[in-house]
């Protein structure tokens, strides 16, 4: 049991278990868009375009994702090379960079997303909708102090209040399939007597 570790042992156990959980969900992310010969990195890419408003430019990008500019700008120069995006500069100010899905990448987009949504609920459906409100409030304490950490000095409430005001513009432009459980998923949440509905 995790309780017989101590305190030093269950903060160990845990920072390793946050890790290994996002790799372990990375990598069956990826696993699942082989068949859409695109990346979970490039789909990540593909969705902030398409919710954010067609088209973004890097520096909101690199925030949204939580990247470097950098890396988001080499992860781009390949999609374009893919063909799923184009990069186009701002008329008034050249040094503004967008990114826009072509017509590739978003007929990508389309059959990727319902598959992929389809997998968050499998893999969110052994929890309630108590438990993930739990789990979202908890992992909002620890990115609060990570964010204390990266940005010393400044104001932690703006920066989190950016940041809710984003996702409330990806909530509204979430695709209609979203509001759709699978009937898989919707025998799943009968049996166990739990909720599948998105939250």
């Amino acid at each position: 049991m995790t309780t017989n570790l101590g305190p030093a042992g269950l903060t160990v156990k845990l920072w390793l278990f946050l890790f290994q959980t996002s790799d372990v969900l990375r990598t069956c992310t990826d696993d699942l868009l082989k068949k859409y010969k695109i990346t979970s990195e490039q789909y990540d890419v593909l969705a902030t375009v398409k919710y954010l408003g067609d088209r973004v430019n890097m520096t909101d990008m690199a925030n949204f994702l939580r990247r470097s500019p950098n890396s988001v700008s080499m992860l781009a120069d390949r999609m374009v090379k893919a063909g799923l995006v184009r990069r186009i500069r701002d008329k008034r100010d050249r040094r503004v960079v967008y990114v826009t899905a072509t017509s590739k990448g978003e007929d990508i987009l389309k059959l990727a997303s319902p598959p992929t949504w389809e997998f968050i609920q499998e893999i969110l459906s052994p929890l309630s909708p108590e438990d993930r409100g739990t789990f979202l409030n908890l992992f909002k304490i620890i990115e609060r102090k990570a964010l204390e950490y990266l940005n010393p000095g400044k104001s932690i409430d703006e920066i989190i209040k950016d940041r809710d005001k984003r996702h409330a513009g990806l909530m509204k432009r979430v695709p209609p399939y979203a509001g759709v459980v699978s009937p898989r998923a919707r025998h799943q949440g009968r049996k166990k007597g739990k909720s599948t509905e998105p939250r």
